[in-house]
């Protein structure tokens, strides 16, 4: 199994050196790139999430609202030495309900990449240094088929929910649309504090022959989590 994990990884390490070396033309690479998921014992992001839910019976979508907080409870190291973060996902229906624990997951710290793992299913969700035109497969680690990652919008101002940061970079993780679908999902770090906006869109659109191509949404489900509150415990 070690040895298994080892060739995978550098597969992906030589695969990431061919896309940073094809890109040094675009954007030099950030030299702090490694703030934007910042990893320490204690820090905690509580999240606005909202949540469509569209089904072809309903008219209109199910609407829901929550809170959710990732916290990183402890630190320990796999049996090839990687740094690996335990984060503990809370959530509650407002902002004054108490916490209920939902799930744990955990983050790897590699020197070239971060692999989250929730569910069962790691995803490598950055990879240094970070470049404009970067492109890399985040399911390398797990068995779905490849899904090309890529760095957009880097060192940008932004506001998420009435927040302003001023270095923020998105990692476009999907971004297919056709007249019949639409599946997008992107995510926004800010440097120093890490996740600060994940997006996603999951869509089925009208395909009869009276509707194609309008846009009109027959099933699927639309998903925001934006931060509200940041620290450390």
């Amino acid at each position: 199994m070690h040895s298994r994990a080892r060739v995978q990884r550098v597969a992906i390490i030589i695969g990431l050196f061919t896309a940073i070396v094809s890109c040094v033309g675009d954007v030099s690479a950030i030299s702090n790139s490694r703030d934007f998921f910042p990893l320490t014992v204690g820090r905690y992001i509580i999240y606005q999430v909202s949540q469509e839910v569209y089904a072809t019976a309903q008219q209109t979508p199910s609407i829901s609202n929550w809170e959710e907080k990732d916290e990183i409870s402890r630190l320990v190291s796999d049996s090839a030495g990687i740094a690996t973060y335990l984060v503990i996902r809370s959530s509650r229906t407002t902002s004054k309900g108490y916490w209920q624990k939902v799930k744990e997951y955990t983050v790897k710290k590699y020197p070239e990449m971060i692999v989250t793992n929730v569910d069962n299913r790691p995803v490598i969700s950055m990879v240094y240094p970070i470049s404009k035109g970067v492109t890399w497969n985040g399911n390398s680690f797990n068995t779905n088929g490849p899904a090309p990652f890529s760095y957009d919008q880097i060192n940008q101002p932004a506001t998420i929910n009435t927040k302003v940061f001023k270095q923020v970079l998105m990692v476009i993780e999907r971004n297919d649309t056709s007249i019949i679908n639409r599946y997008i999902s992107t995510k926004q770090y800010a440097l120093g504090i890490g996740l600060v906006a994940d997006e996603l869109t999951a869509l089925e659109l009208c395909q009869t022959t009276d509707c194609i191509g309008s846009g009109k949404i027959e099933s699927g489900i639309r998903t925001s989590r934006q931060i509200v509150e940041f620290g450390d415990l």
